[in-house]
């Protein structure tokens, strides 16, 4: 996910915080579980590059909304950030897909 681009910020100027709202999807119905990461026990970790060159980690809450869903809010995202990547791992015994939404609150 990419700051760069025109708009009222300068460019190179990250967000406030991430919202990040990620579905899954299981072939097995059956196999449901009360929570989200019951079902897929799913690790988010959220990775900023800065501009000037390295990396950091970005602070990332989760709460599970669902047997099928979860809410992540990224935040501590620095000034100097010009990209912020998720990387999801997890598990399951059966096979999965997800689907991930975000959007940038500027605040």
């Amino acid at each position: 996910m990419p700051f760069f681009g025109p708009g009222p910020l300068p460019r190179n100027t990250p967000p406030k915080e991430v919202q990040v709202g990620i579905v899954g999807a299981s072939s097995s119905p059956w196999n449901l579980k009360p929570t989200f990461s019951a079902n897929f026990d799913l690790k988010v970790t959220a990775t900023g590059t800065l501009a000037g060159g390295g990396t950091y980690k970005a602070k990332a809450q989760s709460a599970d909304t669902g047997p099928y869903t979860r809410v992540m809010r990224i935040t501590n995202i620095r000034a100097n950030t010009s990209q912020l990547s998720l990387e999801l791992r997890g598990k399951s015994e059966v096979p999965v897909t997800f689907l991930v939404n975000a959007q940038a609150i500027r605040g």
